[in-house]
């Protein structure tokens, strides 16, 4: 972008006063000025300076502009496409100079990853797996999955975008270190992160009465990777609210932090609610520290702004499931899904089976769709093909599996100490609240009667209230919402 700005400016600064400019894409920046600067421009009529520039964070080509008091301002630090504009003169009589500059008529925002669509490179495919590949002690099940909230999904109307991942982890250090890196692999206009406070603060930069202020400071708009590491899960629910807000795609990469006894809840919580993020990776990632030696700065050197025009060109891919592949799709939605209820059933029967089943793989279809786009957008794919949709199975159906290998364990344990009437009831309200958590106990009852454990909502509330007083295993408002606590 920096070179077609400089492209233009040779034929601003030889155009005559008054003629009408092409358009052009740039950065606007706060701008000081000196009062001659501000008495030449009231002076030649009714407006309101901003500075321009090719970056944002760096003087590249500033330029002062004046923007008529009735066309709307754009705001700082935006990149802007200038649609109609003329070159005008600004006389500064105490400086005994002329200063070339431009009036704006009329312009529009620009989406922020724009610059890096234009740079000239040969796309790679699938190289955020290869990445991690080459660098961690991964195969490639593990490099898709994390790969898939970097590269993202596209969003879709009145649902969600992007592709959310859990992960877990004993120790928090190279937890929080890995999260981070994850999310330097993105550009600065996509991150959750902010910039070192000293970048962001900025400078001013001083031209002859004129202070242009650069700093970092890119816009987060239809793209975003957050990056979570937490010790329960209530931050995770608060960023999966914030996504089923956000009107575009919103990635999600996490870790939950804990020891060997909050490692088997998590793959409990995990199991039964499979559909609660798009990729649960059964896998402890501090693992690659304390037995691979993992060194992330060997990760981190594979980061460049190459890499970040990479993803950026990725993530403007929209590939579709066609027709031809939507049987070979529900085929796998549907064999993963019976794989997790006849484990239940052999264990809780049909009736208990089914409800787990539903409530813990509700939007699992959605789930299985978004990373498969995902996968097709990292080779560059325009549609998503049989092997995408195969790759997905393996991934998900290894991590399931896993998931599936404890919870077996401990329906193991469950069933020599019998299970009970009373453990059918608190398994199906733990299982409701899981997936729906600060539920009502009218909302509760309406999730939990069809499985036939419960005769009433009194019946039901007796336990919610023991649950809450005598167990502590739920928490509730004081507007009457309940949630499974661990």
């Amino acid at each position: 972008m920096v070179e077609q700005a400089f492209a233009w400016y040779e034929k601003f600064r030889r155009a005559r006063v008054g003629e009408s400019i092409d358009e052009v894409v740039l950065y606007t920046v706060p701008v000081a000025l000196e009062s001659s600067w501000k008495s030449a421009i009231a002076l030649l009529g009714d407006y309101i300076p901003i500075g321009l520039s090719a970056l944002y964070n760096t003087p590249s080509l500033l330029l002062l502009a004046l923007v008529p008091r009735d066309v709307k301002l754009p705001e700082d630090y935006r990149l802007v496409r200038i649609l109609k504009s003329k070159k005008s003169a600004l006389l500064n009589e105490r400086r005994n100079m002329v200063s070339h500059i431009l009036i704006i008529e009329e312009w529009e925002y620009v989406e922020p990853d724009y610059p890096y669509l234009l740079m000239d490179m040969d796309f790679e495919k699938a190289r955020v797996k290869k990445i991690f590949e080459e660098t961690l002690p991964v195969d490639e099940h593990d490099a898709l999955a994390f790969q898939s909230p970097v590269t993202s999904a596209p969003y879709v109307p009145g649902g969600v975008g992007g592709v959310s991942l859990v992960s877990f982890s004993i120790k928090s250090t190279f937890a929080r270190e890995f999260v981070k890196t994850i999310q330097l692999m993105v550009p600065p206009e996509y991150r959750s992160i902010p910039p070192p406070s000293s970048v962001y603060r900025g400078y001013k930069f001083p031209n002859y009465g004129l202070k242009f202020h650069l700093a970092e400071r890119s816009w987060n708009y239809g793209n975003y990777l957050s990056g979570l590491c937490s010790s329960d899960f209530d931050p995770l629910e608060k960023e999966l609210k914030n996504r089923a807000k956000f009107q575009g795609e919103y990635s999600i990469f996490s870790t939950l932090i804990g020891d060997r006894v909050y490692r088997a809840q998590y793959a409990t919580r995990m199991s039964l609610s499979f559909a609660k993020v798009d990729v649960p990776v059964s896998r402890d990632i501090d693992w690659w520290k304390y037995i691979d030696n993992v060194d992330l700065s060997v990760l981190r050197k594979e980061i460049d702004e190459s890499l970040w025009a990479h993803v950026v060109h990725a993530r403007h891919l929209n590939p579709a499931i066609e027709s031809s592949e939507e049987k070979m799709f529900l085929k796998y939605v549907r064999r993963t899904r019976n794989y997790f209820r006849s484990t239940l059933e052999e264990y809780y029967g049909d009736t208990l089976a089914d409800f787990i089943t539903d409530m813990g793989f509700f939007g699992f279809q959605d789930n299985f769709r978004r990373v498969a786009q995902s996968i097709a957008r990292s080779e560059g794919e325009e549609k998503v093909k049989e092997d995408h949709l195969k790759e997905v199975w393996e991934v998900i159906g290894r991590y399931l599996d896993d998931f599936v290998s404890d919870l077996k364990w401990e329906l193991e344990y469950v069933r020599e100490r019998r299970i009970t009437p009373e453990f059918r009831r608190y398994l199906a309200v733990q299982v409701f609240l899981l997936n729906n958590p600060w539920s009502t106990v009218l909302e509760i009852w309406e999730g939990v009667e069809k499985t036939g454990l419960f005769r009433d909502i009194h019946d039901l509330q007796r336990l919610m209230d023991w649950l809450h007083e005598k167990g502590k295993f739920v928490v509730v408002t004081r507007d009457g919402k309940y949630s499974w606590i661990g």
